[in-house]
């Protein structure tokens, strides 16, 4: 839950910008942020008041990654990106890319049309 939210000075969709980049790193680490305070509650009542959340290895992600999550989770919401903004970072998307010889369009049956096309 973005820092606003949880303090209460309203919600928009730059809180859902916040909620992607806690959703990254916690794809990236397959743990969400603070989960080292052992309770949820104790995690949100730390949101509001610590630094934004960051990689606990940093190293290992590229600098694109990094970014994207620095725009991701300014804890000033008129800092922090928009979605327009998000989808110009280049970085490739570890999380998606596992496997290079699957596609999204292995799983659609008979594609046709411009958009399957792109797929392929």
């Amino acid at each position: 839950m973005a820092p606003e939210v949880i303090s209460q000075h309203g919600y928009d969709n730059k809180a859902d910008i916040w909620s992607l980049g806690i959703t990254a790193i916690e794809l990236a680490e397959t743990r969400p942020p603070h989960t080292e305070l052992g309770h949820p509650l104790k995690a949100l009542m730390k949101i509001p008041l610590a630094p934004s959340p960051t990689l606990k290895e940093p190293e290992k992600w590229s600098d694109e990654f990094k970014n994207f999550l620095k725009l991701c989770l300014s804890k000033d919401p008129s800092r922090r990106g928009s979605a327009a903004q998000l989808l110009e970072v280049p970085f490739d998307c570890p999380f998606v890319t596992i496997n290079p010889k699957y596609t999204l369009s292995d799983e659609l049956p008979n594609p046709t049309g411009p958009i399957h096309e792109e797929l392929r």
